[in-house]
């Protein structure tokens, strides 16, 4: 499909014309005639080259933001905008008349108290699995932890002096209050006291067990089990008034509390949501930016001579390109490697038959090095893209390779180099090669491209603009 659309004000109408291929299908021509307009939806991206033009023009960066924000895609954005700032203004609303809810002790953000501990102490029981509703578990208590027993006299009071969990079942050493040691299963500790701050335990206790026992003689276990009853995480839950609200209104009030938090959370992921439409272009700015000054292209907010470089290329990733040249990767190439080399950097869909270009390399291995040099620029420009999110395409292509090093060698075979060097369609040949040499071209009139490069890029381009190549482009 080609034409013009008309100009506005000028031309009545536009036309196009529809020039049917094989691969395209009568009915599907009738569809895009007959059919409705399909949306227009922005393709607008912020690109290196884009960012350094804008940063070359010396404007403040409130001036740039404004010039960034007028494009179309920030302007079909402002329909999602406006709907998010219908949608906030209402949460809030919303949330301002649940804040508004009366309890009936006139402490609402009680609740929210109770609700935070309840869970924190519903979270320590899963945590303990099928037995945390008895506590923590015995094999956490260490040596010195007071506790208390079951006897056959009845409960009394025992010093843990060690756990010996074994396969199927848990041991615990325990000393009891006359001076005795026995070893008894887990079940038959009834209670450990975790809010006793536990006993030293010296070495040879063993021996000398009487200075703990007279410890354990001093102490009351009715006063150890009220201290764990007021200073557990159970005890600051029941010690909140809504754990048994007077007025019987801690559901109502929990349900309130709730539709609270989730007006809260929903309020702020919309309000996130907004800020992000709001400035999506502009972050995409900064983070080109900051990539920008990573590689020496940009200092505070000023173009280095890398940044000229980049602003000065059109190209899906001018900041490989210019990365390539500043690393010297083509200082030392002939005409033909220079060109080779480029062709790595033309952005095209259909490449040429990639068994072939190994062929090629096993047979170069000076081109080889050279494209692993490449390689690993484009590495590190990926690992900054991926780490600021920048969707720019890096690639290094070799499909073209083998045609253009024969092509830019001066070979005058097309047919032979099309059939035995590339393996694809010729029209995809020649539509790269078209590339190639608009790329070599602007390097080629850089001024910060070294002057040798330059002229050596200059020739490659009017070497490889020559035959079938330059009769497409008069067509």
């Amino acid at each position: 499909m080609a034409g013009r659309a008309g100009r506005r004000g000028i031309d009545p109408e536009g036309k196009c014309v529809m020039a049917l291929d094989v691969r395209d299908g009568l009915e599907d021509m009738q569809r895009v005639v007959d059919g409705p307009p399909e949306p227009i939806v922005s393709q607008f991206k912020l690109g290196y080259g884009s960012v350094a033009l804008l940063l070359s023009t010396g404007q403040d960066l409130a001036t740039i933001r404004r010039t960034v924000e007028s494009s179309f895609g920030q302007y079909q954005n402002l329909k999602k905008i406006r709907a998010l700032e219908t949608e906030v203004k209402g949460l809030e609303t919303a949330l301002d008349d649940a804040r508004g809810f009366r309890a009936p002790c006139g402490d609402f953000s009680r609740i929210g108290r109770y609700r935070t501990l309840r869970a924190e102490v519903e979270a320590a029981r899963m945590a303990r699995g099928r037995g945390g509703r008895r506590g923590r578990s015995v094999v956490e208590a260490e040596p010195g932890r007071l506790a208390l027993v079951r006897r056959k006299s009845g409960a009394t009071l025992g010093l843990i002096c060690g756990v010996d969990r074994r396969r199927h079942r848990t041991l615990v050493q325990v000393l009891l209050p006359h001076g005795a040691t026995v070893q008894m299963k887990e079940g038959n500790i009834k209670r450990v006291f975790w809010q006793t701050p536990p006993l030293h335990l010296p070495r040879d206790w063993e021996r000398r067990p009487h200075g703990l026992t007279e410890q354990m003689a001093r102490l009351d276990v009715d006063d150890l089990v009220q201290r764990e009853r007021s200073q557990g995480p159970e005890a600051a839950l029941a010690a909140v008034e809504c754990h048994r609200c007077p007025w019987g209104s801690q559901t109502r009030c929990d349900q309130e509390w709730k539709g609270l938090e989730g007006l809260e959370r929903r309020l702020a992921q919309k309000s996130e949501m907004l800020e992000a439409f709001r400035s999506a272009y502009w972050q995409e700015f900064l983070h080109v930016v900051e990539v920008l000054e990573r590689f020496d292209a940009v200092k505070e907010g000023k173009l280095l001579a890398k940044g000229q470089l980049v602003a000065g290329l059109r190209h899906d990733n001018e900041l490989l390109v210019a990365e390539t040249i500043e690393r010297g990767i083509l200082d030392d190439a002939t005409l033909a490697e220079a060109a080779t080399l480029a062709s790595c950097l033309v952005e095209e869909a259909r490449s040429g038959d990639s068994a072939v270009a190994r062929l090629f390399l096993r047979k170069h291995p000076r081109l080889r090095r050279k494209l692993q040099q490449m390689a690993s620029v484009a590495d590190s420009v990926a690992e900054a893209q991926r780490r600021y999110h920048l969707p720019m395409p890096v690639e290094i292509s070799t499909g073209f390779m083998p045609s253009v090093f024969r092509w830019a060698s001066g070979e005058d075979d097309w047919s032979s180099i099309v059939e035995d060097s590339f393996g694809g369609h010729e029209g995809d040949l020649i539509r790269a090669m078209r590339r190639l040499i608009d790329v070599l071209r602007q390097l080629a009139e850089s001024p910060e491209v070294p002057p040798a490069l330059a002229q050596l890029l200059g020739r490659a381009a009017r070497v490889i603009d020559r035959g079938i190549v330059l009769e497409s482009a008069l067509i």
